[in-house]
């Protein structure tokens, strides 16, 4: 049996809250502003139910497009960072560059985790 299709399982998935929307009693928490971070935060004990606004065929099919839209900026990261990405994993090419870099701990391999770490961390830093 094979993995079904991307597509397919955020067609399924889109259909699936939609379906759900006709069934699950719909409900919302106040909110407010929060001055600290500068969000709207939810208001603990507040919820309470609202008038049901079932997803029509129509709200489903324009669903993934206009989600496709409001996540534009997402989904061009990932292409753009998808390139590189793929280059870099061709066969070997990680493999070696990984053996290198943990060569240079020599035997000192309770470094390599903690390093590995360090790494990653200071690329998300400054991506941000």
């Amino acid at each position: 049996m094979r993995f079904p299709h991307p597509v397919t399982l955020l067609c399924g998935c889109v259909l699936l809250a939609a379906a759900a929307s006709h069934v699950l009693p719909p409900g919302q928490y106040d909110r407010r502003d929060d001055p600290t971070t500068g969000r709207r935060v939810v208001v603990a004990g507040t919820y309470h139910t609202v008038p049901a606004r079932p997803v029509g065929p129509f709200q489903a099919l324009v669903a993934i497009p206009r989600g496709m839209v409001d996540a534009a900026p997402v989904i061009f990261f990932v292409f753009l960072i998808g390139g590189p990405l793929r280059w870099w994993t061709r066969p070997g090419r990680c493999d070696r560059a990984w053996t290198g870099w943990c060569g240079g701990f020599g035997h000192s391999d309770a470094l390599v985790v903690p390093a590995a770490s360090l790494a990653f961390a200071l690329a998300a830093c400054s991506t941000t």
